[in-house]
């Protein structure tokens, strides 16, 4: 239920935006120059600059044609095409409808401007500026003020208008006086938009921090506008509050999602490094614990939800040293087993806050890499909107290498962007040694109990006990296997990995590609058949599942072995 608080916030907003709309886009009054100079950070290959002259674009890995005339109210995917009304009637989460929001909204992100931009400033060839113009010009005639699909969102405007302010920095100096002119104003029209459509309670996540960020940058850059003090301080103010309450005590950001990690840290890196000094410490740990998830050399695990974009130009992130040993954080919940070469996440955490909209059900989930390897993966994303079925699929425990209980996932899909029933997952056990490092955890949900325990028995051996425990009867208990590297089966109980890891189970299972399960993600919006091992039957309750993961550079796991050899 909305506060009292929030309907007044919300009215004012509708209102003004209405005053905005009836008014037209407003204009500060003052052509402010251009921000100082960008030095470009590195080289565009020629070859990128060619294609988006041709019309060519990146779209989240995969190469679109748009031709000379870039329809930008269009999916240039699926083909649907949105109207031209007022911005609050744009149905833009329906797929029918609108098509694939996201990649509308990216190519209106506009950072293939800046990477013309930053070409014209290492070459100074002009046709990049040309192509910026007319492309401008092309933009603002199917997008007027607050009319269309990429006026929906305030963090879309805010990607533009940091777009916008990095090509002004790159080229500004050298766009035709008229032209630039009018962009500026423009510019200043998005902070007009930001201000007044702040994410305060829609999405009060990466959103807010989004759209505070471009706010002040937008007050930083050009301190000629007239409202550009109030835009400094109040994305400074936004800035500061989300960064002291939603960064966990171990560098988390409070997403628990990898890629929203590596998201909020650009943000907040961008924001801190125009305001000049020292990066906040918070900034620093949120460095030091996506360095623990990734490694050397650095490979993004997945978890959780990812949507493709980025911040663009990249900024430096601060620089942070991976954990040489074993690390349980708190209160994500991710524990990293570390040896050498060898790096294992397990998920033994909570969904996020709220409705946990960009979590997936991969509670006591494990990933698994070997000298910059991945062997045991979480697929990814795929999709947010263009396929309902596939979205739940993904983000569902079956897509997860975890133990999925009578079919069902560890809580109930509502909508994309929500769950419902989400389970309690808490950590039981942690402990470290010279020898072994131990974790159990333990997943509640719908009656059922499940304890993951890992026994990290180093340097390359990891044993893994799956208990289950339940109403009576039989319950069909399934245990997922998703692999980065081709797999094959030795026997029903023994498998290999990318001629690197051998998977040996205590029950019955299978390895097949595509079908149901065996798909993975490489970019969003784009899915591949990958390997997955899945070991299934009806059992009573309680059960346990003992798993052996070993690395061939030295196969046997002592114990374990016996263990397993118990089980067969």
């Amino acid at each position: 239920m909305r506060s009292l608080a929030e309907i007044r916030y919300r009215l004012r907003q509708e209102a003004v935006n209405l005053w905005l709309l009836a008014s037209g886009m407003p204009s500060p009054g003052v052509t402010a120059p251009p921000p100082p100079p960008i030095r470009p950070a590195a080289h565009v290959p020629t070859e990128a600059v060619e294609e988006l002259l041709a019309g060519r674009f990146r779209l989240f890995g995969q190469l679109v044609s748009v031709g000379s005339a870039v329809r930008w109210r269009q999916d240039p995917i699926h083909g649907q095409e949105t109207p031209l009304a007022y911005f609050r009637r744009i149905p833009y989460l329906d797929f029918a409808a609108a098509g694939d929001h996201k990649n509308i909204w990216e190519l209106s992100r506009h950072q293939h401007w800046v990477m013309l931009a930053e070409a014209f400033a290492q070459t100074g060839d002009r046709r990049c500026v040309e192509e910026i113009e007319r492309q401008w010009h092309s933009w603002n005639e199917q997008n007027p003020w607050l009319r269309g699909i990429n006026w929906t969102s305030a963090l879309e405007v805010a990607f533009r208008a940091i777009s916008w302010a990095a090509v002004d920095g790159f080229a500004g100096a050298a766009l035709p006086a008229d032209f630039r002119r009018r962009f500026a104003s423009a510019l200043y029209a998005h902070g007009m938009y930001l201000e007044n459509n702040l994410s305060i309670y829609f999405s009060p996540n990466t959103h807010l921090l989004g759209e505070a960020v471009a706010l002040h940058l937008l007050g930083s850059l050009y301190p000629l506008w007239p409202l550009s003090g109030r835009w400094k301080r109040r994305g400074a103010e936004i800035v500061d509050a989300h960064l002291a309450a939603k960064v966990g005590k171990d560098g988390s950001y409070f997403e628990l999602s990898s890629y929203y990690q590596r998201y909020a840290l650009d943000l907040f890196t961008l924001h801190y490094s125009i305001r000049g000094g020292a990066l906040p410490e918070p900034v620093s740990r949120m460095a030091g614990f996506l360095a623990d998830l990734e490694g050397v050399p650095p490979v993004p695990p997945r978890l959780g939800d990812d949507d493709g974009g980025q911040l663009y130009p990249a900024v430096a992130r601060p620089s942070a040293v991976p954990a040489q040993s074993s690390r349980l954080h708190l209160p994500s919940g991710l524990a990293v087993l570390v040896d050498g070469p060898l790096r294992a996440i397990i998920d033994a955490g909570p969904f996020g806050p709220g409705a946990a909209g960009h979590s997936h059900a991969d509670c006591l989930s494990l990933v698994l890499t070997y000298k910059g390897q991945e062997l045991l993966v979480d697929p990814g994303t795929y999709t947010y909107v263009a396929d309902p079925q596939w979205r739940d699929r993904f983000r569902g425990t079956a897509f997860h290498n975890t133990v999925r209980i009578g079919g069902d996932d560890q809580a109930a899909p509502d909508g994309p962007f929500r769950w419902r029933n989400p389970p309690s997952v808490a950590v039981a056990g942690w402990t470290v040694s010279e020898a072994e490092d131990t974790l159990t955890a333990e997943c509640r949900y719908r009656g059922f109990l499940h304890r993951r325990t890992v026994r990290f028995q180093k340097p390359l051996c990891l044993v893994v006990t799956d208990e289950i425990h339940g109403p009576p009867g039989e319950h069909l208990l399934e245990q997922f296997w998703h692999c980065g590297r081709p797999a094959a089966a030795r026997s029903p109980k023994s498998f290999v990995v990318g001629n690197a890891l051998l998977l040996e189970t205590s029950a019955a299972a299978h390895v097949g590609e595509g079908g149901e399960y065996g798909w993975v993600a490489p970019e969003f919006g784009s899915r591949v058949p990958a390997p997955v091992i899945v070991a299934s039957g009806r059992f009573t309750l309680p059960h346990r599942f003992e798993t052996v993961l070993s690395l061939t550079d030295e196969p046997g796991c002592g114990e374990a072995t016996a263990i397993m050899q118990e089980t067969k």
